[in-house]
């Protein structure tokens, strides 16, 4: 009679999950070091459980297995990143109308294509920059509007009132409400 087949997803029991994880790390563990023997390997496993608890297993020193692996991960990233680092100049020496010798009809149609969305792009921001410009500097314009009639009210009021109180009004105040009459209508 062999065994049900659980399927694989997580276990909503914390007690039965946490169970099975100390069962199978322990598997996990004890296959890794039939490995490490069996095929003379070197082999380390690390793991965190759902508490943030480490366990680790390894055939050698743990701290000389990870400095040979980030050696052989750090050389082929390095390539990579250097791989990267020249399609990248290529692309843009390309965009900027350089190292175009070897591209075929189609490779210059697309490149023609992409610098042409580029600039509709730079094009529409650079409107899109405007028209915000526009609408602060017609904001600001309206703002000081509305300060230019309020003082221009306050100081025909102050006028009227100095007139009221029988002072002689001052030239300025006569061409004030002149120039106001004539705005207004």
């Amino acid at each position: 009679m062999g065994r049900n087949k659980i399927p694989i997803e997580k276990i909503a029991n914390e007690t039965k999950r946490k169970v099975t994880f100390s069962k199978r790390r322990k598997g996990l563990f004890k296959k890794s070091e039939e490995l490490a023997v069996l095929t003379s390997s070197q082999v380390a496993v690390i793991m965190f459980s759902s508490s943030g608890k480490l366990f680790e297993y390894s055939s050698e020193s743990m701290t000389s297995l990870l400095k040979r692996y980030y050696s052989c991960h750090r050389d082929d990233d390095l390539e990579w990143v250097k791989n990267e680092n020249e399609q990248l100049v290529l692309r843009i020496k390309r965009m900027m109308g350089e190292e175009l010798w070897n591209l075929d009809m189609k490779e210059l149609q697309e490149l023609e294509n992409q610098v042409q969305a580029g600039m509709n792009r730079i094009k529409a921001r650079k409107t899109e920059f405007l028209v915000e410009k526009i609408c602060e500097i017609e904001k600001k314009d309206h703002r000081l509007e509305q300060e230019n009639q309020i003082l221009r009210t306050q100081l025909l009021e102050a006028a009227r009132r100095a007139g009221d109180l029988g002072v002689p009004t001052p030239d300025w105040c006569l061409s004030l409400n002149v120039m106001s009459r004539n705005l207004d209508g």
